[in-house]
């Protein structure tokens, strides 16, 4: 086979591998290499041009503040006002569970024994009106009874009695009875009758030493998580509304501090509920203000001297907050995840 002599590179000082110069090369594998040059050329050319053209975006210290100013202005100080509101929280707790009145046990015969001193205490009274007119009434259907003079009533009891009866619906001397024991005739059972019950009677811890206990509490959770927090946030009736929600800050008191997951998992569903309604409030053009939690002080936390709450403070950001901290649910107040 007949060969040309190669022209030597002038660069690598040695026969290029393929010489198209050569007249040995077939002129078809010539045209199809330049066809390809020139596809290659086209389209690093396109791609230039779209990187060219192309958004450019450089990170800074100033990104998180777009991130911010998508949060609502109300919410962007939750985080740091939580810190107050828990501490206020735990030391109302204390105090509550610590210093309130359990429930008190009696027989038939020292309950009727303490409520004849009752009676007695009330006639002493120089003026007798209101409550302690319709309490002495009632008095008047209890039998006689055998004074024991080893006895005698605390008159600071009996006054926190009559003011605790004050928000109380007491027909008769049974109802009388209930009260005094802390516990009704039977445990609540079912919605309407617990709907009754919490509208019927102020929260006290004597409540949660009786009729309430580890179990139904969790009923009561549900029923708040469910319906009555709705309720709570919609304010259409001002005397339900305020003794749920005194219910709800009581609930919270009286939560177990270590509970199990299928709890969390109860407590969170609550949780997540008053995180829509606190969502749905920041975003709104003519937002509510919530039910505050220094109008919820019951007589028995104002008996034991409870410290007031942040005055900003309302009933369903603090179950939010105590649920979001002392149950470490801190997710639910990523609001930038659920805006």
């Amino acid at each position: 086979m007949d060969t040309e002599n190669q022209v030597v590179d002038a660069v690598f000082g040695q026969p290029r591998a393929f010489s198209l110069e050569s007249s040995l090369v077939n002129p078809n594998v010539i045209k199809y290499l330049e066809t390809v040059r020139q596809e290659a050329l086209r389209t690093n050319a396109i791609s230039n041009a779209g990187r060219s053209t192309s958004r450019k975006h450089t990170a800074d210290l100033y990104d998180d503040d777009e991130l911010t100013r998508t949060i609502p202005v109300s919410l962007r100080s939750f985080e740091k006002d939580m810190i107050d509101w828990i501490k206020w929280f735990t030391n109302a707790k204390q105090i509550v569970m610590e210093e309130g009145l359990a429930a008190q046990k009696h027989d038939a015969d020292t309950l009727n024994l303490l409520l004849y001193y009752l009676k007695g205490y009330i006639s002493a009274q120089e003026e007798q009106k209101g409550i302690s007119t319709h309490i002495l009434n009632i008095l008047q259907e209890l039998d006689t009874v055998h004074e024991d003079e080893h006895l005698e009533i605390d008159p600071a009891w009996a006054e926190h009695t009559l003011k605790n009866l004050r928000t109380e619906k007491i027909r008769d001397l049974e109802d009388l009875k209930a009260f005094i024991t802390g516990a009704s005739e039977s445990v609540p059972v079912g919605f309407k009758e617990w709907y009754r019950f919490c509208q019927g009677h102020e929260p006290s811890h004597c409540y949660f030493t009786g009729t309430i206990n580890s179990k139904n509490i969790w009923v009561l959770v549900q029923y708040m998580s469910h319906d009555w927090i709705k309720d709570i946030h919609k304010q259409k009736k001002a005397n339900q509304v305020r003794r749920f929600s005194a219910w709800l800050l009581y609930i919270l008191f009286h939560l177990p501090t270590n509970i199990t997951a299928e709890y969390v998992s109860n407590l969170r569903e609550l949780g997540k509920k008053c995180q829509r309604l606190i969502l749905t409030d920041a975003i709104a053009e003519d937002p509510k203000t919530g039910v505050l939690v220094q109008h919820l002080m019951t007589s028995e936390m104002i008996d034991l001297a409870v410290p007031a709450p942040p005055r900003e403070l309302d009933i369903i950001k603090l179950a939010l907050t105590v649920i979001t901290v002392l149950y470490r649910q801190r997710d639910l107040i990523n609001w930038k995840d659920f805006l």
